[in-house]
């Protein structure tokens, strides 16, 4: 995998260079124009300079959008190829729905390889140019990296459509949406991270129905509806999950607390008592939680 990251790094860098190189040139012309121009107003020479600053424009903006073209069709390129070797290293008897659960696995893992930002680091340049010139760009690893998960998840949702009854495949999806989600959040897209989520819980509740007494999945569940911010249905999980396995602290901590903040003080104190039994630090801790 590390020599497909290598050549999407060089492939961002190179086109990171093209962007610095019409930069530097624009940044001369006009510095160029700054110092000279008064012997430059005398012999006639600023229109052929205004007329050197506009070409080097013209040619910027006419480029960028090949140059973005390119960019786009070399990542294709190096994820198509990688795509290629996982198909090629898989057994020939594999079936295709392993098949496609495999590539979303190994799109996943090339996607957790890349990074948030750019690593690409411009010598000289303060930090707060730099990261103006990165939002200039607007082409960088994230975009990719998105990209590249949604494709992992079409993989996925491949794979379920050809098992549909397989939990595994329903836990993959799940698993999928909640890292696109999560990328979102990174990236401050909290809008888009809210929408993933709540694919994520439909998922989960699939999984939740092939498997009702999986604890792993309620609580994963719990994870996601803590994350929305949906307490009612944060509570319901909970309630479920410590039906299954009700010695179980944190849990216990977790549903009194929902209990207290949600106004529902007599459960509240009767998870108290039954965390009491269990555990004393954590049954403190309830009661520190509690508000008027």
């Amino acid at each position: 995998m590390q020599s497909y990251i290598d050549d999407f790094n060089q492939k961002l860098k190179a086109f990171y260079s093209f962007h610095l190189l019409f930069l530097a040139l624009l940044a001369a012309e006009i510095l160029v124009l700054v110092i000279l121009l008064p012997f430059l107003a005398r012999s006639g020479f600023v229109a052929l300079t205004l007329a050197a600053l506009l070409v080097t424009l013209f040619g910027y903006f006419s480029l960028r959008s090949y140059r973005e073209s390119v960019l786009r069709d070399q990542i294709k390129q190096i994820v198509d190829g990688y795509g290629s070797r996982l198909s090629q290293e898989l057994s020939s008897n594999t079936t295709l729905d392993v098949k496609k659960s495999e590539l979303a696995n190994g799109f996943f893992s090339f996607a957790d390889h890349l990074p948030i930002q750019a690593t690409f680091t411009i010598p000289y340049l303060p930090k707060p140019l730099e990261d103006r010139f990165f939002n200039w760009v607007n082409l960088g690893p994230q975009t990719f990296k998105e990209e590249i998960i949604k494709r992992a998840l079409i993989c996925s949702l491949e794979s379920l459509k050809l098992k549909p009854s397989d939990p595994n495949k329903h836990a993959d999806l799940a698993s999928g949406y909640l890292k696109l989600s999560h990328f979102y959040k990174l990236l401050g897209e909290l809008v888009k991270a809210k929408e993933t989520l709540i694919k994520t819980v439909e998922a989960l509740k699939v999984l939740n129905d092939l498997r009702p007494n999986d604890l792993e999945v309620l609580d994963a569940l719990c994870e996601v509806y803590k994350e929305l911010n949906e307490t009612e249905a944060e509570i319901s999980a909970l309630e479920k999950s410590l039906l299954i396995s009700p010695s179980r602290p944190d849990a216990l901590l977790r549903l009194g607390q929902l209990y207290f903040s949600s106004g529902k003080h007599a459960l509240g104190f009767k998870t108290y008592e039954t965390l009491k039994s269990l555990d004393l630090k954590r049954s403190d801790e309830l009661l520190k939680s509690i508000q008027i």
